[in-house]
């Protein structure tokens, strides 16, 4: 019954309504961009964050710098925490004479002036270790697979949000036609 009624809304009839007609529309944009820009969201997510992510690995480099702070022991718990490495402040020179100071990872428990390695991105900042190629394929992956899932709820979600406006329009339409052929309330008892 729900294949007929839908190639009834899209065959000449005079009882196809505008409304059965946008509705179809619709549904048809929907799943286009369902079948075909969630996948195309989902690939061009994963190329740019992978790039991104490799794009980084490349530019990271490592830089002997020294602690200026001991860093927290393991008691510390909580988001501070990331595999066993604290924050502290540590000083390095880079490689034209630039002096820096900034907060890097180190191993929890490390004690002011000890030399530690730390990783620094092409503007001198201090980041994390660079991505492997399969961390970053693990993340582009990740990413795109949302992205492209973030896509497909959001063609749905118009779909039943429009769905949902055509429907009320219908109804205030056949209340209103009820209204004008119908017979008032009160009269309506004469009848049995």
């Amino acid at each position: 019954m729900a294949g007929t009624v839908r190639r009834w809304r899209r065959r000449r009839n005079p009882l196809r309504r505008t409304t059965d007609v946008a509705e179809a529309w619709v549904g048809f944009a929907a799943v286009a961009v369902m079948a075909v820009g969630a996948p195309a969201a989902g690939v061009a997510t994963a190329v740019a964050v992978g790039d991104a992510l490799l794009e980084q690995g490349r530019e990271a480099r490592q830089q002997r710098a020294v602690v200026l702070e001991r860093a927290p022991g393991a008691a510390v718990t909580g988001a501070a925490v990331a595999a066993g490495r604290m924050r502290a402040v540590v000083r390095w020179t880079e490689p034209d004479g630039t002096v820096r100071v900034d907060q890097a990872r180190v191993a929890d428990g490390t004690e002011k002036g000890t030399w530690v390695t730390v990783w620094v991105d092409g503007r001198g900042r201090p980041t994390g270790s660079p991505a492997a190629p399969a961390e970053a394929w693990f993340g582009a992956t990740t990413a795109g697979s949302a992205a492209a899932v973030c896509v497909g709820l959001a063609a749905a979600g118009a779909r039943i949000a429009v769905r949902a406006h055509l429907d009320a329009r219908r109804y205030a339409r056949w209340d209103r036609e009820w209204a004008e052929i119908a017979p008032p309330l009160e009269s309506a008892g004469d009848l049995t």
